[in-house]
């Protein structure tokens, strides 16, 4: 498994939502426009930490569709070296970082997770090659934050698991690469 760069995956996930999103209706002649919406603190008050609150969250596979550039939900991931998979979560905050733990546990040891292999800042191997786990300071974009992954050569088939702890809300996806 090797991780994906997050701007390419915010991209796809940004295509992909317009393309499934229906468009919209204007609104008919007699309608009165809506009230003006208060507007929303995004600044927290002294002394206060901001909040996350996670609105959804989703497991699947990237660059889907026929287009390439769509995410669509699944619990099974081919076994193609390069396919891209991974989890989105919306969320609505006010803090300019969000602190993700990642674990991911493959049913036997991963070959591509070698000692060979230069892995991002954050991120440790365990010693059974079974387990990973990524820590990072993401920030939100458009109140998403991705996580992405792509098959690798020598990765085992089997259940894995992502338990995603996001801003301390836990998050757990099984899957089946096969």
């Amino acid at each position: 498994m090797r991780i994906l760069p997050i701007l390419a995956v915010t991209a796809l996930l940004a295509t992909s939502a317009a393309a499934q999103s229906p468009p919209l209706l204007p609104p008919p002649p007699s309608a009165k426009p809506p009230a003006a919406a208060a507007p929303l603190a995004v600044t927290p008050p002294p002394g206060d930490m901001g909040f996350v609150e996670l609105l959804d969250s989703r497991f699947g596979l990237f660059n889907a569709g026929p287009d390439g550039k769509s995410f669509e939900p699944t619990d099974t991931v081919p076994f193609k070296v390069g396919q891209s998979y991974g989890w989105f979560a919306h969320l609505r905050t006010n803090k300019p970082t969000i602190h993700v733990r990642e674990e991911v546990r493959a049913p036997a040891p991963a070959k591509s997770w070698s000692d060979k292999v230069k892995l991002p800042q954050g991120m440790t191997i365990a010693a059974d090659h079974r387990s990973a786990v990524y820590e990072r300071d993401v920030t939100p974009t458009s109140g998403m934050i991705i996580s992405g992954w792509a098959i690798a050569a020598g990765d085992p088939l089997g259940e894995y698991v992502i338990r995603a702890t996001i801003d301390g809300q836990l998050r757990q996806f099984n899957f089946e690469i096969k």
